[in-house]
């Protein structure tokens, strides 16, 4: 079974050894006849591959060294994944006694009764199992037999990581370290009766496993649930081992033994039980600097788009930590300036950070659990040095003081790029908009993933409010956001006011698709108004309304208003209302309750793409139960509004 990891947590490490003691063989002086193919037979003590069972097995494409008076290259000719197999080749006939040490090695040699060879120290991954040609064995075959029963020389590491809960995050490499030589050069006397590599080198105090190939490791779980890998190393007393797991996202989990004995004896996997690891849950600006990518509002961003490209030029880089929030993030500032991403630590804010003009930042919470505060007063959006104009907010709570005395929170005087909040808790102004357009135009606009808490009253509430100049609106998107009065009932709500709309807003393309609207409507009109609308989607979204209106009088809500023109076609099917009707003045026939929820307020107008164009008004309660601002709905309606 396949699955991703993220913020793993490293488990434990298990080891293995194999030997066997046999009959002590009689060492024949060196043949002198010619070498003719011959074929030997590998018996049931061969430990080359793991299966699911922990049974070792010879793997396909294996390969033996066979020597006689040289050494002589068998490869399998036997199907592969059994216990025993059959090697071909060429050697000397009746030789008298064969030594065999596997895997095949072009350097490996025999003195006397000495063999010799070498373990890698850099080890590739296989599924469930260690590579092929890579674990040492051993065999004799005395007075001319062709049989031969191999030992295993080596111990087997087995590094288990536990992987509950692990979302994205992928086991890129895994490092073993001890006081000890683990890998390298290594010898194995075959004059007594057991088989153990010994290292003839000192100086490789460790091993790595990693992908052929570079990229994540594989995760095929075993049957305890955990992702088992295997790092073959020579037997022996360890001291200060240390097993390093390192993962896709920079995160590191780490185990350490004072004292472990790895010995090439007993044929079976021998446990180690270790304490369990804790990997630090790492900051996006951990992540981001190890060079994880992020996406903010549908938007993909890398280290790579940010790094310095001549970072001895005395020049600040374009990645920065703020722990001080006792600052301000403006265009020219010195502390942070043109085309660079912020990221908050929350840790040690002691005040909110304080967002002036901006031209081209992002600015993003250190913690999407946990957002950073940060208060915007009536600053501009306007391009940067290099002509861009951007800001984006991620994991943030942007709080906009009721005591601002000017138009709004984001005000564009000129041409801007982007205005965008992803994953943000916004607090509405009671009398302010959010963002405000006088005399010009914002290419896009997206709001993502956020919480915008309106206050309660009568007068007006707006996220976007444009003025009488002629401006345009590109991409308008607001997907997956919670857009709620706690307090009461929000009657002129809209999401986009024009002040002539007649003759001056346009929209190129609006999406608002799986939102909630909690107690938020605009009484007498719709809550988007322009002139032009080229295309719309509106499409999985709640209208909850559970306060009276016995107040209103007129169309309760509507999505859309165009005064110019409407979307030649559109995709806006598929939302629910609910309004409770026991309340004053509550929705009693069919013909109200079809005019009260509509998508376009314009009666007449029926999109080409079908004719779903009113609120699917429900007679029950689609609300769960719980926090009306983290409104979660009943399972039969599960897949309309917010998605948290």
């Amino acid at each position: 079974m396949k699955r991703n990891l993220f913020f793993v947590i490293g488990g434990a490490v298990m080891l293995s050894a194999v030997s066997c003691s046999i009959e002590e063989n009689k060492i024949d002086p060196e043949g002198t006849e010619s070498r003719v193919p011959m074929e030997f037979t590998a018996g049931l003590q061969t430990k080359t591959s793991i299966d699911e069972n922990n049974a070792v097995l010879w793997s396909a494409g294996d390969a033996i060294s066979v020597f006689d008076s040289q050494n002589n290259r068998f490869d399998i000719a036997s199907e592969p994944g059994s216990a025993s197999a059959t090697f071909t080749g060429e050697a000397i006939p009746d030789y008298g006694t064969y030594y065999a040490l596997y895997p095949y090695s072009a350097a490996a040699a025999l003195s006397g009764t000495t063999l010799s060879s070498v373990l890698p120290t850099e080890q590739y991954y296989a599924d469930g199992t260690f590579a092929t040609m890579l674990n040492p064995s051993v065999a004799i075959a005395a007075d001319g037999s062709t049989s031969l029963s191999f030992h295993n020389v080596a111990s087997i590491l087995q590094v288990n990581v536990n992987v509950s809960g692990a979302g994205d995050r992928a086991v890129r490499n895994i490092q073993v370290s001890a006081a000890e030589t683990m890998t390298g050069a290594y010898t194995v006397a075959m004059g007594g009766d057991t088989y153990s590599a010994v290292a003839s080198g000192s100086d490789i105090l460790g091993a790595s496993l990693a992908a052929e190939g570079g990229g994540n490791m594989g995760t095929d779980f075993n049957g305890d649930g955990l992702i088992s890998y295997y790092i073959v190393v020579l037997p022996g007393a360890y001291t200060d081992m240390t097993v390093t797991v390192n993962y896709s996202d920079g995160a590191v989990s780490e185990s350490s033994f004072a004292s472990v004995t790895m010995p090439a004896s007993g044929g079976n996997i021998l446990n180690v039980n270790a304490a369990e690891a804790e990997i630090p849950e790492l900051t996006l600006y951990e992540r981001f600097m190890a060079g994880e990518d992020i996406v903010i509002a549908g938007k993909t961003y890398n280290k790579s788009q940010f790094e310095d490209a001549t970072p001895d030029d005395g020049k600040e880089d374009n990645i920065k930590l703020v722990t001080n929030t006792n600052s301000s993030i403006y265009n020219t500032s010195s502390l942070l300036g043109d085309g660079k991403i912020i990221f908050v630590d929350i840790e040690n804010q002691t005040d909110p950070l304080q967002i002036g003009n901006a031209g081209n930042i992002i600015v993003v919470g250190n913690d999407p659990e946990n957002k950073a505060l940060v208060t915007r007063s009536a600053a501009n959006l306007q391009k940067g040095s290099n002509s861009v104009g951007r800001l984006v907010l991620a994991n943030l709570i942007v709080d906009v003081p009721n005591s601002s005395t000017t138009a709004a929170a984001f005000i564009a005087n000129s041409a801007f790029d982007e205005l965008s909040f992803d994953n943000c808790e916004i607090l509405m102004n009671a009398s302010k908009p959010l963002i405000s357009i006088p005399s010009n135009s914002i290419a896009e606009i997206n709001i993502m993933n956020s919480d915008i808490n309106i206050p309660a009253g009568t007068t007006n509430r707006y996220i976007i409010s444009s003025s009488t100049n002629e401006h345009t609106i590109a991409q308008l998107n607001l997907e997956n956001n919670i857009f709620h009065t706690d307090d009461g009932l929000s009657t002129t709500f809209r999401i986009m006011h024009s002040g002539n709309a007649d003759t001056k807003s346009n929209i190129g393309n609006i999406v608002i698709q799986n939102n909630t609207f909690v107690n938020t409507c605009y009484n007498s009109s719709a809550s988007v108004i322009a002139l032009n609308i080229t295309d719309a989607t509106i499409t999985k979204n709640i209208l909850y309304i559970n306060q009276s209106m016995a107040a209103v009088t007129q169309a309760y809500h509507c999505m859309l208003r165009a005064y110019g023109s409407y979307p030649a076609t559109a995709n806006c099917v598929d939302n629910i209302a609910y309004y409770d009707r026991s309340l004053p003045n509550g929705l009693k026939n069919t013909t109200a309750t079809r005019y009260y929820f509509r998508i376009f307020q314009n009666n007449s107008y029926v999109p080409s793409s079908g004719s779903a164009e009113e609120f699917d008004l429900l007679d029950t309660d689609p609300f769960k139960g719980g926090d009306l601002a983290t409104f979660t709905p009943a399972a039969e309606y599960a897949s309309y509004g917010a998605q948290r």
